[in-house]
Parts: C-alpha cells; structure tokens; sequence
C-alpha cells in the first residue's frame, strides 16, 4: 500500500527533480490493485505512511520523518512488505525533501535488502528498488553504476514483469531522459508507457487519472521544450479531459483532481505566455494559482504559476500587480516550506524575475544585485545539473549492457572452465574405476581359481570322510554286536542267581541293580547305532523327576562311597512330561562326573527349584573343575577321550555330548558353572 498523499505531488508536475523520487511512490500505486492478492500489508503501517505523507504536504517535512521513526519504533518486528515500503518513504524523504544523497542511498540498499530474498514473489518492487538504486547513484554524479543498476532493472523487468506492471517504469526512464534535457527520447518513453498503461485491467483511479495525466502532461511538457506548442496543448488539454471525464466516477478523489487540474493550468498559462497570447496566460495562470496556493495543496506549483504571470505582467508593463505576485513568493521562500531542490528551483527563477522587475523599473542598481545573486546561486547548483545532462543514458545503458555481456562471457568461460576441469577430473577417475576394476577382476578370476582348487580338496577330503565315518559304523556295529553279548551274559547270570537262590535283601538290591544296569547299558548301545541313522526321536510320558533323581543316587551311591563323598539331595514331586530313560540317563551321567571328578571325603550337593516355566536341577560338586581349555567344547566333546578321574576312572566323552541332545530334544538347556570355592555346578533346565 502507498501513501496517496506524495503520490498527489508528483503527477502532475515534472519541472523540477522532485518528479523522479516520488514517481517511486507512483509506481507503486499504480500498479498496486492489479497484483493485489500479493500485498498483505499491515492495517497499522498503512495509516502510519498516510499521515506522514499528509505532513509532507504541509510542509512539514522534519515532523513527517520523526512520526513515522516515532511510529514504527513501537514495532516488535515487521514483515518485509512493510519494511520496504517504510525504506522507500525514506528515500524518497532523503532524495528529495532534505536532499541528504547518503542517507538515500542506505535507504535504497534497504529496499534492495529487504526485498531481494523474496524478488520472485515481489517482482514489480525488486524492479522498482534496482531503479531507485539508480536513481540515487545518479544524484550522486556516479553515472557508471547508476547505469548499471538502470540496465539491470529494465532486463529484469523485460523478463518478469507484463505491460501493465512495466508502465511506470518506462515512465522513471522518460523522466530521467526529461531531466537530462533530451526531451525527444522522453516523449518516447512517455509514449510507451501509456499504450502499456492500457493494457492494465483493473481500471481504478490510479489507471484512469492518476498515472494517465500525469504522463500527458510530461509528455506536454517535453514538446513545449523541443518548441512544439500545438502538440504541446494538445497533451495538455488531453491531461485535462483524463481529469473531467473522471470527475464523477471517483468524487472521493476531488482533491487530487483539483491539484492535477491547477498544475495542468499552470503548465497551459506559461505556454501560452510564450505565444503572446496574454489574456489566455493569465486565465490560466490564475486558474493555477487558485487551485493549488492552499496548504495541503501543490502550493509549490502555485509558486511556479506565479512567477509566470510576474514575468506576463512584467511584458506588459503593469508593474504594481508584478511586485505585489513577488511579494507573495517572497513570503513563501521566506517560510523555507517544501525541499530544498524544489525550493532552489523556485529561487532561481523569482531572482531572475526581481532583476527583470528592477530593470523594467529602471532600478539597475537593484537588477544587478539580484542578477549577481542568481548568477552566484545558478553557479552553485549547474555543475550537478550539466552533469546530468552531459550523461547519455543511451550510451549509459549500451556501456551498461556491454559490461553485463562481458560479465556474463566471463561466468560463462569460468562455468566452461569447471566444466572442462571436471570432466578432466571424472575421466581421471574414470580410468582409476577401470584400472581397479580390472585389476580386481583378475584377481577375483585368481581367487575363484584357488576357490576351484580348494573344492576339489575338500569334495575328495569329505569323500574320505565319509568312507572314514562308513568304517566307523561298521567298526562300532561290531563293538556294539560284541558288547550285547557279555553284558547279556551278566544280566543273565545275575537273574539266575537272584532266581536259584534265596539272597538277603541287601544283596537282592544289588542283584536288581546289575539287572537294570544291563538292560540300560543295552539300550544305549542300541541309541548309539541307531543315532547314525536317524535323529533322535521321544516318547513323553508323565514321570516324576523325584523318583528319577532318587534312583540315580541310590544306583550311584556305593560308587561314591568308594570315596566316602556323600551324595545331598534336596527335592519335591513334580510331574511333567518326558521320556524317562533319557533323562535318567542325563542325570546319572552327570552325577556320574561329580563322582568321578572329586576328591576324597568331598559332598555332591542336588538340588531342585521351580525357574522360569520350569524346574532347574543343579548338581553341585567340590571336584577338580573344567579346565578354560575344554570350557567351550565340553559339550561338543564327542569321540575324543575325556580326562581321567581322581582315582583313573576312564572317561570317554560321549556322556555330556548325549545328554545335551537329550536336554535339547525336550526343549531345554543345560550348562555349568564354577563354584567359588572349586569344582563345578551343573544346570538342567526342562520346561514343565
């Protein structure tokens, strides 16, 4: 949103450098309600700009800037729409009003900052904010740079921004062609941005009157300087008829349109003043004056108007009305009301009008004080001016565009440069891949080689194997066939005697003991061929692993009492399901090895407890313990000779290997721990 109160000033009037800045604020209004979804400025920085523009137009230029620092001082942050519109009222400010070019130009690179980030969302305003950079350089005397930031904006506007949004620009670019006295191109320019003014589609007040009149009326002013009056009045009265055949359509807008009329007026009076046509002149000029010599109106306008009627009544010789007109100026200039450069300008042109006056008067001692003091003061100010002048803007921007096209050859051989390094690079590591690949590929064609070589060995070594393990079971068919024999033998006798003769209970005991002893020592025999040929296989039934633990102890005991080692038992009944046999054989085979592995006078402590879902039953010893080397395949230990025990009981190292199939056979675990104090404790876990 732009504040319509600087927008009114500049319009309408264009003969003085006040034009380009507040332009600035034009564009931005002129455009602003075709593209009205992307503006979301805040309610409150809204009327904040509003009123500090009404304070620019009354002339109170200190008391706007100091409300509107006082205003938007309370704000904790502020989106970037709103910053940069706050940047670019104090540009214009700065450029303008109090003339202050290195405040302008921070103000400027504020616009620039706080748009740039979002240039694709907000493009008419980074546009606007390249050309107001230039604007500022070029106040500056810096025409190099300022030609370049014009350059930049005009490509990026070509690229981005349609007809309508493009207007006001060409519009800046006429202005700064009009300042620079090369009016031809100006009314060329002026011209341009008309025809895309028309292409806008929202038709409000700033795309019927506002922008339209305030171009006609440059482009009038262009042809009275290349000394065309006819086409002069002819854009004059066009800027005229904008405003009249508008007035009932925006009645809100009345003021505005009273101002633009009276600047037109004015415009109209001096060019008729120029063709001797005095009567229309002063109509006019009056006209002008009436209009816009308020405050809150364009009061410096009325000044203009009224040193151009100085200058008719002075043609005229009616001396009396001339002085009481320079009078009024006087009290104006004395009052230092509106910026200095639109001051300077009012200055300049009431001393010439005094020095005219006194010599009309025949004071020529007072002519030549006034025309000394305008020589002095036109001194001052004309360098900057012939500056701005001498600079071709053509040229300007055809230097810009070179400068931009050797950039980019630049960007573009460096981006060749990298391109050509990089491709050098990948090629490079091309050739690594390759060399690697190769090289890995005869050494994967090595390695399968070997890997052919090693099969082989191992096909023949596992045939050798098998042959081995086939004599093996035939050897162990043998020993199992020999063994069934004697141990028949001994149940058999063993039966007989129990049978034949009457025995003592004790030796009963023992007689029974041989007999089951047998008959288990021949089943595992039997496991033992069949465990070749096939898995092993479980009968559960319901068993108590009371008795089985009670049985093993009793068939045990006078084993361990050969050593005087006392056997513990601490138990309850529990009934689960499991085969029997096996996990008798489990058992006995472990109470077995704490037997055969302990010392002399030495305890075997059994006991059993409920654990996870289960019983574990833990066969603690105080014998000579597992050795670190024979830990890890205790249990794995199968057709390898186990160690000797403390009396040189043999050992062959099958039982823990059978009994940690049987424990996994019935979903369980077994494993061993060593005591604190020496020997061993082992753990069966098995699920009830």
């Amino acid at each position: 949103m732009v504040n319509k109160n600087i927008k009114q000033h500049i319009l309408f009037r264009l003969t003085n450098p006040l034009a380009l800045l507040l332009l600035f604020c034009l564009s931005f209004a002129a455009c602003k309600n075709d593209r009205q979804e992307l503006y979301k400025s805040s309610t409150a920085v809204k009327s904040i700009l509003d009123s500090a523009s009404h304070l620019l137009d009354l002339g109170e230029e200190a008391g706007a800037l100091n409300y509107l620092e006082h205003s938007t001082a309370r704000f904790d942050s502020i989106a970037a729409f709103d910053r940069w519109q706050i940047y670019n009222f104090k540009a214009i400010y700065y450029l303008n009003y109090s003339y202050n070019i290195r405040f302008a130009e921070i103000y400027a690179d504020s616009m620039l900052h706080a748009i740039e980030p979002h240039q694709q969302q907000y493009k008419y305003e980074y546009a606007v904010s390249l050309f107001t950079k230039g604007d500022v350089l070029r106040s500056s005397g810096n025409f190099e740079r300022a030609y370049d930031y014009y350059y930049e904006a005009k490509v990026f506007a070509g690229k981005h921004l349609n007809d309508c949004s493009k207007a006001v620009l060409s519009f800046r670019i006429g202005l700064v062609r009009y300042r620079q006295a090369n009016y031809s191109r100006a009314i060329t320019f002026f011209k341009e941005a008309i025809t895309e003014k028309n292409a806008c589609a929202n038709r409000d007040f700033n795309s019927n009157v506002y922008f339209p009149q305030a171009v006609l009326n440059a482009t009038g002013l262009s042809y009275e300087r290349i000394n065309k009056p006819d086409s002069a009045i002819h854009y004059y009265q066009l800027a005229l008829k904008c405003i009249f055949d508008n007035e009932k359509s925006f009645p809100a807008e009345y003021k505005s349109m009273i101002m633009a009329q009276g600047v037109i007026y004015g415009n109209l009076g001096g060019l008729y003043a120029k063709e001797g046509k005095s009567a229309k002149a002063e109509d006019m000029l009056r006209r002008s004056i009436r209009l816009n010599d308020h405050k809150g109106f364009a009061i410096d306008d009325a000044q203009t108007a009224k040193i151009k009627l100085i200058n008719l009544y002075l043609d005229k010789n009616e001396f009396e009305k001339a002085r009481n007109i320079l009078d009024q100026v006087d009290t104006y200039l004395q009052s230092t009301s509106g910026p200095e450069s639109r001051n300077n300008e009012i200055l300049k042109r009431w001393l010439d009008a005094q020095s005219q006056y006194y010599h009309k008067i025949g004071d020529y001692k007072s002519a030549f004080h006034f025309l000394g003091t305008l020589g002095k003061f036109t001194d001052s100010i004309s360098k900057a001016e012939q500056a701005v002048k001498r600079s071709d803007f053509d040229n300007g921007l055809e230097n810009a565009e070179r400068r931009y096209q050797m950039l980019t050859l630049e960007r573009t051989g460096e981006r060749k440069s990298l391109f050509l390094y990089g491709s050098i690079i990948l090629l490079i590591l091309i050739i690594i891949i390759a060399f690697l690949f190769i090289k890995n590929l005869r050494k994967d064609r090595k390695n399968l080689k070997a890997m052919r070589i090693l099969n082989t060995q191992i096909i023949h070594s596992y045939e050798a194997l098998e042959e081995s393990h086939q004599e093996n079971n035939d050897m162990l068919q043998v020993i199992a066939h020999d063994l069934r024999n004697p141990i028949s033998g001994m149940m058999m006798a063993a039966s007989t005697l129990s049978y034949i003769t009457p025995l003592p209970v004790k030796d009963q005991h023992m007689y029974d003991l041989i007999q089951e002893s047998g008959e288990e020592a021949i089943k595992m025999i039997n496991e033992l061929l069949e465990s070749k040929t096939r898995q092993l296989e479980l009968k559960l039934r319901e068993a108590d692993i009371f008795d089985i633990l009670y049985y093993c102890v009793k068939m045990l005991e006078h084993k361990a009492a050969e050593k005087s080692i006392h056997i513990n038992l601490k138990a309850f009944r529990v009934t689960f399901l499991m085969n029997r046999e096996k996990i008798w054989r489990v058992f006995s085979n472990l109470i077995g090895n704490a037997i055969k592995f302990s010392m002399q006078d030495k305890e075997i402590n059994i006991e059993l407890s409920y654990q996870q879902n289960g019983v574990a039953i833990s066969i603690a010893d105080e014998g000579v313990g597992i050795p670190e080397n024979v830990a890890a395949t205790l249990f794995d230990n199968r057709g390898k000779i186990g160690n000797a025990g403390t009396h040189g009981e043999p050992s062959f190292g099958l039982g823990l290997s059978i009994a940690r199939q049987i424990v996994d056979a019935h979903n369980g675990k077994i494993w061993f721990e060593p005591n604190p104090s020496g020997g061993t404790t082992f753990w069966v876990w098995l699920p009830i």
